[in-house]
């Protein structure tokens, strides 16, 4: 019984293990794709959840370490009753997504600061973001 409890559980929840590097990007898609699957979920809330972890994931690795190289940048992902859940975690400079300020998208394209668009992407296609500095970890939780 404790066996098949144990495989049950593996089975609600994935993990994967970049280092800051552009190039693991694909390894990235792959792993998204495979959870998708697994949540069962239709062509365009994949793309969605592609979207979203790619636009974190890339934020990281650009800019979390600074010059650093090979850096962790941990995915996990857990399946339960209300959807998908999805946790990056780093140990990059202290960053909250959530208290930065949305885009003012009234104001001409010129006239707009650069930056912004890619944490209000990704508020409008989660359900839920939060964001914790635990032991010296940004850890970010994306709920779909």
């Amino acid at each position: 019984m404790i066996m098949e409890e144990s495989i049950a559980a593996a089975m609600d929840h994935s993990e994967l293990h970049l280092v800051n590097d552009l190039a693991q990007l694909p390894l990235m898609t792959q792993w998204v794709e495979e959870i998708g699957e697994r949540a069962q979920l239709a062509p365009g809330e994949l793309f969605n959840l592609t979207l979203v972890i790619e636009e974190v994931v890339v934020n990281v690795m650009n800019y979390a370490y600074g010059d650093r190289t090979g850096m962790p940048v941990d995915l996990c992902a857990d399946f339960t009753a209300s959807g998908l859940v999805v946790t990056l975690s780093d140990h990059g400079m202290p960053f909250d997504p959530t208290a930065a300020q949305e885009p003012d998208l009234d104001l001409p394209v010129e006239e707009r600061p650069i930056g912004g668009l890619g944490i209000m992407l990704v508020n409008k296609l989660t359900r839920r973001v939060e964001y914790a500095r635990q032991d010296d970890m940004n850890v970010l939780t994306l709920y779909f």
